[in-house]
């Protein structure tokens, strides 16, 4: 892990302002998508009345998020592919001095590739997670404290699931990326019994991590289908609350669940750029 803290200590450090800028308007963007429930909300209501400011704060919203989203996304591929391009180059420069094998100094170079995806998409996935679940959590206490406590009680198994997964995701992750570095010398060598096993072991490894990311998801998605049930009894049993606040709850919740299906894709990202950080840098093996 240190290895990789350190790759991307370099990556952050010598890029600090322009992958700042992107960051910050990831996160301003996930903030306007976790306002749009209570501002649709507000919009119903607000139709219901007859009144269009409710219509009015919605679009609003809406226009702020298309122009932020489409200015980060051409600023983004701008940016990484520079990135990339820069890690790349030194990387083979580094491992060449080293007096590396020419087959994993090609593996290698392809899997700095995955570290700048990493810098790229999987930081911001873990910011917006972030955002969108504690911003859920708040505005489902907003609306009822009942509510907002189910949703607190569902971290509880997804903290444990995905531990378990994270450990597993590691072990297979580093068989994974070991294959690929004899990819080119298992290719050269043309021996058909030796490309069979190469290629069946890494389908087994592969496998075996999209297994326990499903029985990850499957265990988590039986407790959310109880936290959906019992928050949609509990905040309609009164009869109090307008079509709007019961849409907005709706949606909170159902955000909180998106928030916890992507984690596993995060833990998988995360371990697997721990185990390519540790191969790129100088001296890995």
């Amino acid at each position: 892990m240190d290895a990789a803290l350190t790759l991307l200590k370099q990556i952050f450090r010598s890029h600090r302002v322009p992958i700042g800028l992107t960051y910050s308007l990831t996160c301003f963007e996930k903030g306007l998508q976790v306002l749009f429930p209570w501002a649709t909300g507000v919009a119903i209501d607000s139709l219901v009345k007859s009144e269009w400011l409710g219509v009015g704060i919605l679009c609003g919203l809406w226009v702020l998020h298309l122009c932020s989203a489409t200015f980060r996304q051409m600023y983004d591929t701008r940016l990484f592919t520079r990135i990339y391009g820069d890690l790349a180059s030194s990387t083979i420069i580094r491992q060449r001095a080293a007096g590396n094998a020419v087959s994993a100094i090609a593996a290698r170079s392809s899997l700095s590739r995955e570290c700048i995806d990493f810098v790229e998409r999987d930081v911001p996935m873990l910011f917006q997670t972030a955002l969108t679940g504690v911003g859920s959590l708040v505005m489902m206490f907003y609306y009822s404290t009942a509510v907002g406590l189910i949703g607190l009680a569902l971290l509880v198994p997804a903290v444990i699931c995905n531990w378990w997964f994270a450990r597993r995701a590691l072990r297979l992750n580093r068989s994974i990326n070991n294959r690929l570095e004899q990819e080119v010398g298992v290719i050269e060598a043309c021996s058909t019994p030796q490309v069979s096993r190469h290629f069946s072991m890494l389908r087994t490894f592969r496998v075996g991590l999209s297994d326990a990311e499903a029985i990850n998801r499957g265990v988590v998605e039986v407790f959310m289908i109880a936290a959906l049930a019992a928050s949609l009894v509990l905040y309609t049993a009164s009869g109090t609350h307008t079509p709007g606040a019961i849409y907005a709850v709706f949606v909170y919740v159902w955000s909180l669940f998106e928030t916890i299906w992507v984690v596993p894709t995060a833990v998988n990202a995360i371990t697997r750029v721990q185990d390519i950080g540790a191969r790129v840098q100088p001296g890995g093996d």
